[in-house]
């Protein structure tokens, strides 16, 4: 139930704890310009699914919470994956920070070593009245990694000053995980705190029945982070958003896909389309004119709508196969007799590493407000055919026409 806005730019985003974002359970809250009332996104969520090794579907989604729910708050336990509902409520929350913030406490605690060394009164005259937030204080750096929870002892990233692999901010100078010296290592698997305000929070797809998808659960743990950086070029107009997805359960997963579902409202919702950008990995929304009118659910942007764009920049690593996997961009390549999809977007390809990439967009889809072949998905075989890029009865796209039939005319 907990819910908080990532407004350090020029965008009025609501972030829910739940595992969805951008509305608040009836309008749209992704505001843009921030102070204009107007959006551009109604709902986001993750879409997880995979197999197990009888071949059973194993799913997790989350619309618009009107069927249903496939996610709670909260860290699963590392032996069994479970999770009870105090802790579920323990977790109904975000822990909110700031690099102004955190980089004003180092520098606070800096300060005070410094002043033991030398005798001096640095502290007390550069940060009179200095009390450590409370959001440091209470980072969950750790889990409770003793019965009856068995969390995973690291939870939130956070910078260990003294290496001791313990988070303690007053005594040891410990914060928060923004890299404020140097650059972020981007390589790395675990990782930092990033923007200039940052949401982190952790939720789970086990701690109830599935029923949005009416699939039977992963154990899948999610630490997510909404961040957002101040700049006074284009990315004051973006937010941005990092998943670790942690796969606690105890069947290892085969044929797995996750996605990002967007119902992205631009203005008057009425009169929308969507498309992608293959090349540049984006998929984006525009205006069916060039006015943009209001509707009962939400201000137009007028005359010159903009459009909004989604971009899946930095996906998962590819499996390791000792290759550094080349960029393509011939077609034929892309779509060989194993139907193998194209490797050249996303990160890491052709840069003479070895086995450092990772997957950008592989597929886009849509689906329509119906209950057709293109139309909402109602079991979990649905949702997964669609995270495949396949239609709900599991037909593949037709080039041309609505996707469904080349035959149709008018391309997409």
């Amino acid at each position: 139930t907990a819910a908080t806005e990532l407004d350090i730019n020029n965008t009025r985003a609501l972030i829910q704890s739940g595992g969805d974002m951008w509305w608040d359970f009836n309008r749209a809250r992704y505001e843009i310009p921030k102070g204009s009332n107007k959006t551009s996104l109604f709902a986001g969520s993750l879409w997880l699914a995979g197999q197990d090794i009888s071949g059973q579907f194993k799913v997790a989604a989350l619309r618009f919470r009107q069927i249903g729910n496939d996610y709670w708050t909260g860290p699963l336990s590392t032996v069994d994956a479970e999770i009870d509902q105090q802790t579920c409520t323990d977790y109904d929350r975000h822990w909110e920070t700031s690099r102004p913030m955190v980089a004003e406490f180092s520098a606070w605690w800096e300060a005070g070593q410094f002043d033991q060394e030398n005798g001096t009164n640095t502290q007390e005259t550069l940060y009179e009245g200095y009390s450590i937030p409370s959001v440091i204080g209470e980072w969950p750096a750790h889990g409770r990694n003793f019965e009856p929870y068995n969390e995973d002892y690291y939870l939130a990233p956070f910078y260990d000053r003294d290496g001791d692999g313990d988070y303690d901010p007053e005594g040891d100078g410990d914060y928060p995980g923004y890299v404020l010296v140097g650059k972020s290592d981007c390589s790395r698997r675990v990782r930092d705190i990033y923007g200039d305000q940052n949401i982190w929070w952790v939720f789970n797809d086990k701690g109830n029945i599935h029923t949005e998808t009416g699939g039977q659960s992963i154990g899948m743990e999610v630490r997510a982070q909404a961040f957002a950086f101040a700049t006074t070029d284009e990315v004051n107009n973006m937010t941005f958003y990092n998943y670790v997805l942690i796969n606690q359960g105890t069947q290892t997963l085969t044929e797995t896909y996750f996605a990002q579902w967007v119902d992205s409202d631009l203005g008057g919702h009425v009169d929308d389309y969507v498309g992608c950008d293959v090349e540049r990995g984006l998929g984006y929304s525009y205006n069916g004119d060039q006015f943009d009118e209001a509707t009962g659910y939400s201000i137009g942007y007028g005359l010159n709508p903009p459009a909004m764009g989604v971009d899946f920049f930095e996906g998962p690593y590819q499996d390791a196969d000792g290759v550094d996997n080349p960029l393509t961009d011939v077609f034929t390549d892309a779509i060989d007799s194993l139907g193998i999809p194209y490797e050249g977007i996303g990160i890491g390809y052709g840069d003479g590493v070895v086995d450092n990439e990772r997957y950008g967009m592989r597929k886009f889809l849509y689906y329509n407000w119906n209950y057709g072949n293109n139309g909402q998905p109602t079991t979990s075989t649905h949702y997964y055919n669609y995270m495949r890029g396949f239609w709900k009865n599991g037909q593949r796209m037709a080039y041309g026409g609505d996707g469904i039939s080349a035959s149709t005319g008018a391309q997409l």
